[in-house]
Order: C-alpha cells, then structure tokens, then sequence
C-alpha cells in the first residue's frame, strides 16, 4: 500500500463551502477505490494524506496536478506500508486554524509553519495527531 502526503495553496475562489464540496466528492469517490486519508485546510492551505493501492494513488495524484482548485502541489513524502493510518476514514478533514497551529507547534517545536516546509515525519505525525481530534 503506498501512502503520499502533499501540500498545495488553494485558488483565490476556493473557500470553506468549497472545500466542503471536495470533501463530499472524495469521500464517495475513495470508498469506491478503498483511498484512506486525511486532509487539513487552513483557510489558505492544504496538507492531505491519501493510502491506498500503488496504481490507485497513482492515478488520483496526477489527476489532483491538473485541479484548478489548488496550485504550488508540493510532495512532503511517500512511502509503502503494509498498515494504513487513517483506515477509518476515507477522508478525514480538519480545517481548525487554532488546532492546527497549536499541532504544529507540538509536533515541530516551532511557532509557525506553512505545510510545504513541513518535513515528511512531521507531516505524517501532524496529520494523525489531529485525526485523533476528530
């Protein structure tokens, strides 16, 4: 099973009623094609973990290339696992700034950081540390 973890800003139209809309789209579509993950938005950025089949995940990264919705895709890592994270979610979603910053704060050591600069272990660690809160 292959997990990615990337970083993208979102387009100037996009806003949380959007971001709600992706949400129900992805959620049906990943159950479909049994994609795991979990995704956070700041208001300006997003930071996603998607896991699933190599192909399947594949596929749905280049297809997220070419989403007019997000800009500046940024891969934090990858890797293979037999074991997912987020297996009870087919798309987790946080999208508390205070919860976010103050995850970041723990899991880095720093004040502030945008999710591109976000080392692939902090990353992973951020994502789940914050799905527990769900």
């Amino acid at each position: 099973m292959k997990r990615l973890i990337y970083s993208s800003i979102a387009s100037d139209d996009v806003d949380f009623d959007t971001v709600g809309e992706i949400l129900t789209h992805a959620v049906k579509r990943n159950k479909e094609k049994s994609i795991t993950g979990m995704m956070i938005y700041d208001g300006h950025s997003f930071l996603q973990c998607i896991e699933g089949d190599d192909l399947v995940i594949n596929k749905l990264w280049e297809k997220l290339n070419t989403d007019q919705r997000h800009h500046f895709l940024h891969i934090n890592g990858e890797e293979h696992d037999e074991k997912r994270l987020f297996s009870n979610w087919n798309m987790g979603y946080m999208n508390n700034s205070h919860e976010i910053q103050e995850m970041i704060r723990k899991v880095t050591g720093r004040e502030s950081a945008s999710f591109e600069t976000l080392s692939y272990p902090h990353a992973k660690v951020l994502l789940l540390q914050l799905s527990f809160l769900l």
